[in-house]
């Protein structure tokens, strides 16, 4: 489906019909984890991917990034850190994004964090 925002994950990796289309669905906050899992099931030598979290004052800082993104795009003075991402969330647009997201939420067992 053609959307101007990020659409359901589950309708990328299920077709019409319910099939799963994929062998494995990583998770981004596990990246490395499955990273390393793809590279082992192809049979390939695992590597450290790089760190870089701009919303972390620590390795891989805003900073940091800055300069790794400097030397290939001009477009390092708009990267910042960000919050949390349950600080934008009020009532109304986590139940909009609870419906809207309700199968991705229960397939990949995300919650809403409690304020």
């Amino acid at each position: 489906p053609n959307r101007w925002f990020v659409g359901p994950q589950c309708e990328y990796i299920f077709d019409e019909q319910g099939n799963q289309l994929v062998d494995f669905v990583g998770r981004f906050e596990e990246l490395q984890k499955g990273f390393d899992f793809v590279c082992s099931r192809l049979d390939i030598a695992q590597i450290k991917l790089p760190f870089v979290n701009p919303a972390s004052g620590k390795k891989g800082s805003v900073g940091e990034l800055k300069n790794l993104v400097k030397k290939v795009s001009p477009f390092h003075t708009y990267i910042k850190a960000y919050d949390h991402y349950s600080k934008y969330y009020d009532q109304d647009t986590q139940r909009i994004i609870s419906e809207l997201y309700a199968r991705d939420i229960d397939l990949f067992g995300y919650t809403f964090e409690q304020k």
